[in-house]
C-alpha cells in the first residue's frame, strides 16, 4: 500500500499561477519517482515593508522600537519619524512583527 500525503500554502493574489503550476509538477514528479514525498516551494510574497532604510537613515511607516543587537532600546519612534544609526545589527520591533536591519 502506497499512500501519498502533500500540503501546500499558496498566496491568493494575483500572479501565484506560474508558482501553483511548478507545484503541481513537482508533486507529480515526486509521486512519478517515488524518490521521496517531501516537496518544498517557496513563492514571491507581498509583504508591504513598514520601513525603509537608505543609507543609515531608518524612517518608519507606522509607531516602533529599534533595539541594538545587545537587547537595549536605542530610539522609540513614532509614525513617520527617521533616525540616523551607527554601523551595526538593530531591530526594529512593531506591532506587525520584528526585523532584523544591518547598517554598513
Amino acid at each position: 500500500m502506497v499512500f501519498y500525503q502533500s500540503y501546500a500554502v499558496v498566496d491568493a493574489s494575483a500572479g501565484t499561477r506560474r508558482f501553483i503550476r511548478r507545484l503541481v509538477w513537482a508533486l507529480l514528479l515526486t509521486i512519478w519517482y517515488g524518490n521521496t514525498t517531501t516537496v518544498v516551494a517557496e513563492g514571491k510574497g507581498t509583504r508591504v515593508p513598514f520601513f525603509t532604510l537608505k543609507g543609515r537613515v531608518l524612517k518608519v511607516e507606522e509607531d516602533a522600537e529599534v533595539f541594538g543587537a545587545d537587547g537595549r532600546l536605542v530610539a522609540r519612534l513614532r509614525r513617520g519619524q527617521a533616525i540616523r544609526l551607527k554601523p551595526g545589527v538593530y531591530f526594529v520591533r512593531m506591532h506587525k512583527g520584528t526585523a532584523r536591519v544591518v547598517v554598513r
